[in-house]
Formats: structure tokens, C-alpha cells, sequence
């Protein structure tokens, strides 16, 4: 879809990407709170391919892109990330356009990641609804009858160990990304208090989030956390009352 390099581009998906000769040489900046959230899958992809970036969290920076904040744009809020001429909002068109620009996604069907990013964002839409303030009774349902579902749905869609096989795409980023700022807000909270692996039985869902966990760039990443626990994850009270739910 995007032909963007006029030089060869390295065979391993650990290389780092060349520097000279790129259409877009300027260094890209995502505009995003101070942690990795929905901006996690382009902050990985960017991290294995040793693409030097920068990312601005200060309101006086969000406000120059994101129009929620009076700036003259069509972005309407984070994450938001400019690289060259391009400058997009939205979690998955960010990781699609980077899955192309940086070939993760080179040779595999682009409509199917696509719809397994979209999938992904459909879960983690509901599950931010039940970290942001849902009854506890809506919660428990959430985790034991709809998670369920979406996983179910995940493991048919994985062929192992990454969604299409041997090599990663854009869609095992947004995967990892999104399940792990979804477990920090929701799921282990309230496993720590039930004592349930909302994830058992899904091999292949847990066999993606090990193997995007192995590649460089993306193991031992200490720089953001996953997520603002203390403004955007589920209460402590909240955890406590689902525990006494029969």
C-alpha cells in the first residue's frame, strides 16, 4: 500500500529501519498522556525497529494537534502521532499506518488486520466502561460472560505463536498493547481479589502476549507504564465489592 523506502529494507524485523533515503526522515512525536495506553502498539513498533521518536504529554503540546483542544486540526484527540507529512489520530490507524511504513504487515492480508485490530478495540472499549465506573454486578458479568466471548474470538483468529504465524503484524502490537493496559486497569485487580485467571484455557492469546513480550524493543521496556492506574483503573472498592459477588 505505502512504498516508502527507496533503499532495501533489513531482512530481520530487530534491524533498525535506514535513516537515509526516506521519504519521511523527520523524527516522528506521538502526542499522548504519560504512559503508554492506547499509544502502546506505535510506541512498540517504533521501539523494534530502533526508529528514534519522541513523545510529548504536556497539555501546551496535545493542544497543537488535538482539536478536543482548540487546535486548527482534523485529529480530534490522543493518541495522535505526526511523522513527516502525516499526521493521524486513532489507536489502530496509527498502528496500521506503521505496520505498513515499517513492512511488519508486508505480503499479509491488510483487510484481516484490519479487522483483528478492531476487534481488539471493540473489547477494550467495553472493558474501559467497566474500569471507569460500571456496577460491580455489570463488571462480573463483563469478565466472566463477555470477556470469555472476545478471547474465544481472539484464539480462532491466531494462528500461533503470532496471528499469522512466525512474524509479527501490526495486529500482535495492538493486541499486546491494548490486553496489557486492559489487565492493569481491570483484569488482575480484580483477579488479585477473586482469584481467577479471567484467560484460562486461551493458549494462543497468552502464546501472543509472550512472543511480542520476546522481541527486542518490546522486552524489558521500562520507559512508560501500561497505564494511570490511580485515574483510569477500576477502584479499589469496586474490586472489593465484585469479590462478594456469588
Amino acid at each position: 500500500i505505502f512504498n516508502i523506502f527507496d533503499t532495501h529494507f533489513p531482512k530481520s524485523s530487530s534491524d533498525p529501519i535506514p535513516t537515509k533515503h526516506t521519504i519521511m526522515s523527520e523524527t516522528p512525536t506521538i502526542y499522548y498522556w504519560p504512559f503508554c495506553g492506547r499509544a502502546g502498539a506505535p510506541i512498540f513498533m517504533l521501539e523494534n525497529k530502533k526508529v528514534e521518536y519522541e513523545v510529548k504529554s504536556e497539555m501546551k503540546d496535545l493542544a497543537t494537534v488535538a482539536t478536543a483542544f482548540g487546535a486548527s486540526a482534523d485529529t480530534f484527540a490522543p493518541p495522535i502521532m505526526k511523522w513527516g507529512d502525516s499526521v493521524l489520530s486513532q489507536s489502530v490507524a496509527m498502528t496500521v499506518f506503521l505496520g505498513n511504513k515499517l513492512e511488519f504487515d508486508k505480503g499479509f492480508d491488510q483487510y484481516k488486520i484490519l479487522q483483528y485490530c478492531l476487534d481488539i478495540e471493540d473489547m477494550a472499549g467495553e472493558a474501559l466502561k467497566r474500569m471507569l465506573g460500571a456496577s460491580p454486578e455489570d463488571t462480573k458479568k463483563f469478565l466472566e460472560e463477555r470477556l470469555p466471548k472476545f478471547c474465544a474470538n481472539f484464539e480462532k483468529s491466531i494462528k500461533g505463536p503470532f496471528y499469522f504465524g512466525e512474524a509479527p503484524t501490526s495486529a500482535d502490537f495492538q493486541f499486546y498493547a491494548t490486553i496489557k493496559w486492559v489487565d492493569a486497569g481491570l483484569i488482575s485487580p480484580v483477579a488479585a481479589e477473586t482469584k481467577k485467571d479471567y484467560f484460562e484455557g486461551f493458549k494462543k492469546l497468552k502464546g501472543v502476549i509472550e512472543a511480542v513480550e520476546a522481541l527486542d524493543g518490546v522486552k524489558g521496556y521500562k520507559k512508560l507504564t501500561f497505564l494511570d492506574t490511580k485515574n483510569f483503573g477500576i477502584k479499589k472498592e469496586a474490586v472489593e465489592a465484585i469479590a462478594k459477588l456469588k
